[in-house]
């Protein structure tokens, strides 16, 4: 999971690369769900799609900004 592999990022000093990563993608989550509303696929595949993104930012905002 991405929560994986931001916990190994941070056990391997990379704190600030997580943390930035993590600024960066929750910066920009609106322009992902623009992009994928105005996507060509099924809505189903939309769904999944905002699901997924919506996951991997909760992942890791469990990690992002806390040392160890």
């Amino acid at each position: 999971s991405m929560k994986d592999y931001a916990q190994e990022f941070y056990r391997l000093g990379y704190t600030d690369v997580v943390d930035q990563f993590y600024a960066q993608l929750n910066s920009k989550k609106d322009t992902f769900y623009a992009l994928i509303h105005h996507s060509f696929v099924s809505q189903e595949r939309k769904d999944a799609f905002l699901k997924l993104v919506n996951r991997r930012i909760e992942e890791l905002q469990t990690v992002a900004g806390k040392e160890g």
